[in-house]
């Protein structure tokens, strides 16, 4: 063997490759624009652990915190209750996500510290979710450990999946990010080579994945998640990642545009829904405590001269009353505790945000010791 001859080729390889790398360099710094690269390096160098919002095979998506309250109940499942210790799950979406849970523990604690009683709280709030997810993940998960009490929070979710959701076309907006399923392999090839990376970005570019995507095409869940990526990184468009993952989406966009489906459908299967929920808590002995939802739809809607627009402003309202109205009949029929919350924070709607929905923290905080008032003087007596 001519090692000689092995080492000059070996050398001229090297140099290649070191000529390939610095080249790229420098079309990456100066031909790529800073934007496009930032684009590309939020996709391809994140861990699963950036992403603020994450696909879920049976719930459509759920969020980090979800993620460290489910290790965290999974974990107690093996350790078994604290028999000193009240264990309460609550549920909802965003209004729940808020924050509230977390101060009426901290009520609850306070009261409780007299007679050496701790809480034990999981908060399972998640932005977007509906009652349906929310039941879902008692049925999947929360029942290993049934709880002592579960507080369900929702109403205006509910609008999406039962109700008038022409009135949220918008929130696809929210939707799952379709974060890029990289192999390990790849990516740390793609953070150590800048000619790999130049080669992805020319991919991206050039090749068969680098078309322009209609926004009418991006809302289709059937559309190819690389050409959502490549869309994304040419053209910056941020639709281009929503990804429609959780089943609801194609009724939500074109079946539900008016009252008559909550008034054929959607009211019967959310009754049915909440009453098989309570049924299924009750087996495993767990309190339920139902609360309804506070809405100011002048903030929501404040101005609004499109006429069909005021139609499904008006009737999105109307099913808002009508959720409200059923959580109360539900309560009294199946004698289960009711937050009439619609009725209790109405007076301080000056800590109602402009969007006419979430809560500012002075809100926050009063829903928390509303519940936790309620739970001290109604339940645990």
């Amino acid at each position: 063997m001519n090692f000689r001859k092995l080492g000059s080729t070996l050398l001229l390889m090297a140099m290649m490759i070191l000529l390939l790398e610095v080249s790229s360099v420098l079309i990456l710094q100066f031909v790529i624009s800073p934007s496009r690269r930032a684009r590309f390096d939020g996709l391809f160098f994140s861990s699963l652990e950036s992403y603020s919002v994450l696909p879920h095979p049976f719930l459509g998506f759920v969020g980090q915190t979800y993620a460290q309250t489910r290790d965290r109940l999974l974990t107690d499942v093996t350790v078994g209750k604290d028999s000193r210790a009240i264990y309460i799950a609550t549920k909802g979406g965003s209004t729940t996500a808020d924050g509230w849970p977390e101060h009426m523990q901290t009520i609850l604690e306070d009261e409780l510290a007299e007679i050496n009683r701790s809480v034990v709280l999981y908060n399972f709030g998640t932005p977007g979710w509906t009652s349906l997810q929310s039941f879902q993940n008692y049925y999947l998960l929360v029942k290993d450990l049934p709880p002592d009490i579960v507080v369900v929070h929702h109403n205006i979710n509910d609008h999406r999946t039962f109700g008038t959701s022409c009135s949220w076309s918008w929130w696809g907006d929210d939707a799952v990010i379709a974060y890029p399923q990289i192999h390990p392999l790849e990516r740390a090839l793609l953070v150590h080579s800048r000619f790999l990376r130049l080669a992805k970005h020319t991919t991206l570019a050039f090749g068969t994945r680098a078309g322009a995507i209609g926004t009418a095409t991006l809302r289709n869940p059937r559309t190819d998640v690389d050409k959502r990526i490549a869309a994304y990184v040419n053209q910056g468009a941020p639709d281009a990642l929503l990804m429609a993952a959780h089943y609801f989406w194609i009724d939500y966009v074109n079946a539900t545009c008016n009252k008559k489906y909550w008034e054929k459908m959607g009211r019967l299967k959310l009754r049915r829904n909440y009453e098989d929920f309570i049924d299924f808590a009750r087996m495993r002995h767990t309190t339920v405590i139902l609360t309804t939802q506070y809405l100011n739809y002048s903030k929501r809607f404040p101005v609004i001269t499109d006429p069909r627009l005021q139609e499904v402003a008006t009737q999105d309202e109307e099913v808002h009353r009508d959720i409200n109205q059923m959580l109360r009949d539900i309560a009294e029929e199946k004698g289960v505790s009711l937050v009439d919350l619609d009725y209790e924070m109405r007076p301080l709607d000056s800590y109602l945000k402009e969007d006419g929905e979430h809560w500012k923290q002075e809100g926050v905080e009063k829903k928390g010791e509303i519940i936790g008032r309620y739970i001290l003087n109604h339940v645990l007596q």
